[in-house]
């Protein structure tokens, strides 16, 4: 009796795998069908539900190195390098460019600069971006998109009216929770209004018409071996 117990719990413990692989690979390649990252410069599509800092939520003083003061907003900030995110005065000096209000951030005011720059949301969101200004047009600088540590997707920004108009750059139509800024071409920036949007999550129906398509494909599956 227990030898056939334990035959029945090997079977059905294989079976339970076999589905969940499946099941796996299934929301694997749907994610990939639909993870097709647009650069994202312009605001418009974001609203009262979404998250936005000024970064004149917290008081830092100019030059204050930033990194989880805004972690209440659901944002901190890191560097690969020597170089840190800092504050600028408040108003800043760059706060007469278009979109540049009060406190902002640059890579310059208290310090070194640094190759990578990294903006770590405290949960995955499907949009985000914000108003920057480079001292270079041509290229300014690589922005990735990451989840998990692993990039998504990735693209080279050039802002054609540069140094005095600013534009908002971010990416949107991917879950991703950091975005890198790197290969910066003359190494000094500034960035002000970070908006972002939670990830949306997927419906029961979306999970259960994945579910029945794994479930489909094991069967498909166990068909192929008994013939």
């Amino acid at each position: 009796m227990l030898a056939g117990n334990v035959s029945l719990f090997l079977y059905v413990h294989l079976e339970v795998s076999e589905m969940n692989k499946f099941f796996a690979a299934t929301v694997m390649l749907a994610g990939a069908m639909t993870a097709h990252a647009t650069p994202l410069f312009s605001d418009a599509g974001f609203g009262p539900g979404d998250s936005m800092v000024t970064f004149n939520e917290v008081s830092v003083a100019g030059g204050g190195s930033v990194t989880n003061q805004f972690s209440a907003s659901g944002v901190s900030f890191s560097t690969n390098g020597p170089g840190s995110w800092y504050a600028s005065s408040d108003p800043g000096a760059y706060s007469g460019n278009p979109n540049f209000a009060g406190r902002y951030l640059d890579t310059f005011s208290g310090g070194g600069n640094a190759s990578i720059y990294n903006i770590l949301f405290s949960s995955s969101v499907d949009a985000a971006g914000a108003y920057w200004e480079f001292n270079v047009s041509s290229p300014a600088a690589t922005f990735s998109a990451y989840l998990n540590s692993v990039m998504v997707e990735s693209f080279d920004y050039n802002n054609p009216n540069c140094c005095s108009s600013t534009e908002f750059v971010g990416f949107s139509s991917i879950i991703f929770d950091e975005i890198r800024i790197s290969n910066i071409t003359g190494s000094a920036f500034i960035m002000d209004t970070l908006r972002f949007s939670p990830a949306s999550v997927v419906s029961e129906p979306g999970l259960l018409a994945l579910l029945w398509l794994g479930l489909g494909g094991l069967a498909f599956s166990q068909r192929k071996t008994k013939s």
